[in-house]
């Protein structure tokens, strides 16, 4: 059905000569814009926001025992025999902390020696300090010239 341009010509004429038609349409778009307000406030109201993340639980941080901390004071204690003496270059500490659980802390002494006499020497050394943890020993001995 197509638009005929003169008869909805003649049907706002009609309306503007009669004010109380006039009043009553302005105040049924009125209330339609209104409505349609409300409408579109009601449903943006009614969505909820995206729930918020979970926080992800932070593991605790174990404090070390006394012993294995006993066991890194001790490797840090005895470094400077190590670092003083040109033999014992390919030898090091690892002090033990495998898990936070671990009660008692040893040092594993590791590396390389060139003769026996050198590692009696480092026995002797560590010794004189004072072993305050067990050590446990991992030293290989190569016979030989370098």
């Amino acid at each position: 059905m197509p638009l005929d341009r003169a008869r909805i010509t003649y049907l706002m004429d009609d309306l503007k000569s009669r004010p109380d038609r006039l009043r009553l349409v302005q105040r049924i778009g009125l209330g339609f814009g209104v409505g349609l307000i409300l409408l579109v406030v009601y449903l943006l109201s009614r969505g909820t926001p995206p729930p918020r993340p979970k926080p992800k639980a932070a593991e605790p941080e174990a404090k070390l025992t006394q012993g294995v901390s006993d066991a890194f004071a001790y490797a840090k204690a005895v470094q400077p025999i190590l670092d003083r003496d040109p033999r014992f270059a390919r030898i090091y500490f690892v002090p033990s902390a495998a898990t936070p659980s671990q009660k008692l802390g040893k040092v594993v002494v590791m590396g390389e020696l060139a003769s026996e006499d050198d590692l009696h020497s480092l026995q002797r050394e560590l010794a004189a300090t004072g072993v305050s943890v067990p050590v446990e020993w991992q030293v290989s001995v190569t016979s030989g010239p370098n």
